[in-house]
């Protein structure tokens, strides 16, 4: 299983990058049972994340944000 294609996939059926990067986590979970995060962008900008480790840290900028949103946790 490739997670970021698979990840993209999801992203191209005009999914929310949230729900995208959720149900990439998902497949990889019922496929091989691994543990693994990503993070997606889309053309709109915006962001989604999602993982199944027990810690995954997550740090973005949008145009017109001053600071950079910093996540530990979800």
């Amino acid at each position: 299983m490739v997670l970021a294609k698979t990840a993209i996939d999801f992203l191209s059926e005009d999914r929310h990058p949230e729900e995208a990067a959720q149900m990439a986590i998902d497949t990889l979970v019922s496929q091989v049972k691994g543990e693994a995060g990503c993070i997606l962008i889309d053309r709109q900008g915006r962001v989604g994340w999602a993982y199944n480790s027990s810690h995954m840290a997550c740090a973005y900028m949008t145009e017109g944000q001053d600071k950079v949103a910093v996540f530990t946790k979800k």
